[in-house]
């Protein structure tokens, strides 16, 4: 057995029958497991999830191949994490999370949760107490058979992405939001340490007529003193996305709390959003493929 974090000394009623030899046995509480499960929610439903001493590892690209998610959340953010063998588990993030959002993220970290995961047959079981009420629900339910799952996506180490920027989450989302209002694509850039969010390239605010005559209203949203490029002569690049996309991705990391942002992107490349939350130990990267025109006409790539 492989015992990466010690057990605290709280009563542990949630552990599993005696009886009973799980692969995985996991405490935690109510608010960290269901900011995991919002990190993950923008991109798939179903996971195929790795367990071993180090922690949970898991990457997944949604259906259309247009945006990707790869997480890791360390053992050491977790009360306790008892990794008798490592173990891979298709795991229904659907079942998973109306299991979890039974525990409540009031007092501290939230109500008491353990998770446990079997071998044979592959099962999750997961446990949920509320102390003041002195209750427990306890949900089980079989894995997704993980070589029915789509193989784990490869993440290019070759991309050109030299611009930065590291925006509050909170404000991030927001400006996010502040685009989606009029439009269904913004584009990301920077103007020297400034990083703008627009409905045009550069952060243009200029109304442009449509074929009728109208005029449709044009965003950009400025976050001060928070871009650079890796290098002095970089340009500038102008890249847009898909607002669908961006605005669940930029939900899921302020819904999981994340501690830090940091924004790569390039010249029509995907773009990188990475993530990292100090006290419960999450990293995830997420990946956006950018929007194409074709026939002077915007798509998803």
């Amino acid at each position: 057995m492989s015992r990466a974090v010690d057990a605290d000394d709280r009563t542990d009623d949630l552990a599993a029958d005696a009886d009973e030899d799980p692969a995985v046995s996991i405490l935690t509480n109510g608010d960290p497991i269901r900011s995991l499960t919002e990190l993950l929610d923008p991109v798939a439903d179903e996971f195929r999830v790795r367990f071993d001493e180090d922690g949970i590892h898991t990457r997944a690209v949604d259906p259309a191949n247009v945006a990707l998610v790869d997480l890791t959340a360390h053992a050491q953010g977790f009360d306790r994490f008892d990794v008798h063998e490592p173990t891979t588990f298709g795991l229904s993030l659907p079942a998973f999370e109306n299991a979890v959002t039974w525990a409540r993220k009031r007092g501290g970290d939230g109500d008491p949760v353990a998770i446990d995961v079997f071998d044979d047959p592959a099962r999750m079981r997961v446990r949920v107490t509320r102390p003041d009420q002195e209750i427990t629900r306890v949900t089980e339910w079989f894995g997704v058979d993980p070589d029915m799952l789509r193989e784990d996506p490869h993440i290019p180490t070759d991309l050109t992405l030299p611009c930065r920027a590291d925006p509050s989450v909170k404000a991030f989302n927001q400006g996010i939001k502040a685009v989606e209002s009029n439009h269904d694509h913004a584009f990301v850039t920077r103007d020297d340490s400034t990083f703008v969010l627009g409905s045009q390239a550069g952060g243009d605010t200029t109304p442009s007529d449509d074929e009728d005559g109208r005029t449709d209203p044009e965003d950009a949203v400025m976050f001060a003193n928070c871009a650079w490029a890796e290098t002095d002569d970089v340009e500038p690049f102008s890249t847009v996305f898909s607002l669908d996309y961006l605005t669940d991705i930029a939900t899921g990391i302020k819904r999981g709390k994340a501690d830090r942002l940091l924004v790569k992107w390039g010249d029509e490349f995907p773009a990188k959003f990475e993530i990292e939350h100090d006290d419960w130990g999450f990293e995830a990267t997420y990946m956006l493929a950018p929007r194409i025109k074709k026939d002077d006409q915007e798509g998803s790539a």
